[in-house]
Parts: C-alpha cells; sequence; structure tokens
C-alpha cells in the first residue's frame, strides 16, 4: 500500500503537469476530504466487527481509484481519483494498524504498531525510488501509477486470499 503511495506524494504535480491539468494541490485536498469523511463513517462499523469486510472494501476501492488515475484525462477523473485514494485509505491505513495491533499481545502492541508503521514509511520510500527511475525510464508518470495499480492489484488478491485469513485466524482481540 505504501509502495503505491509513495509516488502520489511525490509526483502528482509532475503527472498533473504532464496531463495539461492546474491546480494539483485540489488532489491533496480531495485526498484529506476522502480520508476524513471515510474515518468519521467507518469508525462505529469497525467496532461492530466490520473491520475485515472494510478493508477488503477499501483494497479494491484503492484498486480502481489507481487504475483511474493511471488513466486519466481530465481534471473531473483526476481529481475523482484523489478522492477515492483518501476514501480507500481512510479504510485501509486504520483497519491493517487495528489488525496488526490486534494480533499481538498487550506487551507486544508498541512493537506492533511501529513495525506497521515502519513498513508504511518503507514502502512509501520504496515506491518514491523505484516510482522516479520508472518515470526517468518511461519518460512520463502514467505508466508509473498504472505500475502502482498493478501492484495493488497483487496486494488485494493476497489480502482476500491469505491476510484476511490469517487475521481471522490469529487475533487475540477484536
Amino acid at each position: 500500500m505504501g509502495f503505491a503511495y509513495g509516488p502520489v506524494t511525490n509526483y502528482i504535480a509532475l503527472y498533473a503537469k504532464e496531463l495539461g491539468i492546474g491546480g494539483s494541490g485540489w488532489f491533496y485536498a480531495l485526498i484529506a476530504a476522502g480520508l476524513i469523511l471515510n474515518r468519521v463513517m467507518t469508525g462505529r462499523l469497525i467496532d461492530r466487527g466490520y473491520l475485515i469486510h472494510l478493508v477488503g472494501t477499501g483494497m479494491t476501492l484503492n484498486v480502481i481509484a489507481y487504475f483511474i488515475l493511471a488513466f486519466s484525462h481530465s481534471p473531473i477523473t483526476f481529481f475523482i481519483s484523489a478522492f477515492l485514494i483518501g476514501t480507500s485509505l481512510g479504510l485501509i491505513f486504520p483497519g491493517y494498524q487495528t489488525m496488526c495491533v490486534n494480533l499481538a499481545r498487550h506487551d507486544q502492541r508498541g512493537t506492533a504498531n511501529s513495525t506497521y508503521l515502519s513498513g508504511w514509511d518503507i514502502g512509501i520510500g520504496t515506491g518514491i525510488l523505484i516510482g522516479g527511475s520508472m518515470a526517468n525510464y518511461f519518460g512520463m508518470h502514467r505508466q508509473v501509477f498504472f505500475a502502482c495499480a498493478i501492484a495493488l492489484v497483487i496486494a488485494d488478491v493476497l489480502y482476500f486470499t491469505w491476510t484476511s485469513r490469517h487475521y481471522l485466524k490469529n487475533k487475540l482481540e477484536g
């Protein structure tokens, strides 16, 4: 997840310029709006036991958002992808963090949180490095976001075939 988000954090302004779209700052504002809206609406659903379903929904929505971004030709699709990325991350980021904490004993919760956050940071850094190299090689950023969408498809399949099952089998709380 972090790998795909890395290029968004670093290269979206350049991609907007390649597409001839101004106001790329709105992209980040729409990500924030999607995050906030989602967090307000889903907190109680997570508390009621829908964690696995919400994270799965977020994973699939994130794949869709990155495909829209990769094939964007207009400001409308560009900005829709931003809102969808924010909405999906509002489900995924806290959902995965909750899953990590629920897999750890009480005395391991700090380690679970730091491991999760370190993994997120490593993913973002790797995505930035590889995304920059890809953009340099291909001469544009569309291929970078397409590669991110493909990586997210793989992550989505892994979530549904392994991660969610592992979590349900091994969770200590939740």
